[in-house]
């Protein structure tokens, strides 16, 4: 069983972990992530928030996670610390909205910020040692199932001395496909397990 240090809930439902010390020293950086379904899945999946406190609405398709807020002991209310690891627990909910099976995964693209972000990435429920960059991972949703999406964030990479209005920017892409992934790509189940049926390349 993985050993995990609660730290702070944040909402009703998602609940923040952290690993590490450090903290920014700027309370006036942002920090967020832009989610987007992909154009031509958006009649097939559907996003709605979870955890009010870091996810809103943008528009259809598309939400917005902003990270800077209190997210844990070492924080002091500046969003994520560095030198640390950072999970955000069933901060969105995906939904199949077609007829057929589809397997989804997400891609990140960094669009502000100077520093290197260690990982960022989503999974699904509390499955965080599997994100769903299709590479890894990917989530199973069958006709009407959803799939509540976590968020992790490494910030190995940002220096703790960096005296700055540091600030992360990233777009989150969100695709589906009714095809079947490659052999070593695990397939979890809407609830984060792994599907039992011989495609998650076991």
């Amino acid at each position: 069983m993985k050993r995990r240090t609660l730290l702070a809930t944040l909402g009703v439902t998602a609940a923040g972990t952290a690993m590490g010390t450090g903290a920014f020293t700027s309370v006036e950086a942002t920090r967020t992530v832009n989610v987007n379904i992909a154009d031509e899945d958006e009649a097939l999946l559907a996003m709605e928030p979870i955890d009010q406190t870091i996810t809103d609405d943008e528009e259809r398709g598309e939400i917005r996670l902003s990270f800077d807020e209190d997210v844990g002991d070492d924080s002091n209310g500046r969003g994520p610390g560095s030198k640390s690891t950072y999970l955000f627990d069933r901060l969105f909910r995906v939904t199949n909205q077609g007829t057929q099976d589809v397997f989804f995964e997400s891609d990140f693209e960094k669009t502000y910020g100077d520093q290197d972000i260690g990982e960022i990435g989503f999974y699904v429920a509390e499955t965080d040692d599997s994100l769903l960059d299709g590479e890894s991972a990917v989530v199973k949703l069958e006709p009407g199932q959803a799939a509540e999406i976590g968020t992790l964030i490494d910030t190995q990479g940002v220096d703790p001395e960096f005296d700055n209005n540091e600030e992360f920017d990233f777009d989150a892409t969100i695709t589906a496909s009714d095809e079947e992934p490659d052999d070593g790509v695990t397939v979890l189940d809407n609830e984060g397990e792994e599907e039992d049926d011989g495609v998650s390349g076991q």
